[in-house]
């Protein structure tokens, strides 16, 4: 999340990702505060994914490539 005390990102989570719907809950810890911008209560994030795998995986039956991330729908609830 972007904290806006020190102006830059800052990692407030990290993890494997699901190959199916997921849900992530995430508590900074610390003053949550600093991720919000005075006087406009804007927030920001940013999610990336990192590769794991070697370059090109085999099964028997499919060559897979594990760069594909897709994210249909991305909800924000801040709970005070």
């Amino acid at each position: 999340m972007f904290n806006y005390d020190t102006g830059q990102f800052e990692t407030v989570d990290s993890g494997l990702s699901s190959a199916t719907d997921s849900v992530v809950s995430v508590t900074p810890s610390g003053d949550p505060t600093r991720f919000v911008q005075a006087g406009t209560n804007a927030v920001q994030a940013r999610i990336s994914y990192q590769n794991s795998l070697p370059f090109w995986v085999f099964s028997t039956q499919n060559l897979y490539l594990p760069y594909r991330v897709r994210a249909d729908h991305i909800f924000w609830t801040i709970t005070p």
